[in-house]
């Protein structure tokens, strides 16, 4: 997945996905704004954390659960 552009991934996941019920531009701000803002997140999330941020367990790219999650707080 993560050899994939953002695009792609988005298109295979709404074909792959029921989205009926998905806001489809909260889904898009989110899949595009974590990689995007991932070293303002990453500033945000290190005080907050007891390993380095390389630690974390990617998804993705390097982008961790705990990204989309701080990406949904901004």
């Amino acid at each position: 997945m993560a050899k994939q552009s953002l695009n792609e991934i988005e298109a295979q996941f709404r074909v792959d996905n029921d989205f009926s019920d998905v806001d489809g531009a909260y889904f898009r701000e989110i899949l595009h704004g974590v990689p995007q803002f991932k070293s303002e997140i990453d500033t945000v999330l290190k005080p907050c954390l007891d390993i380095e941020i390389e630690e974390l367990d990617p998804l993705t790219g390097g982008v961790a659960p705990v990204h989309l999650g701080t990406a949904q707080a901004r």
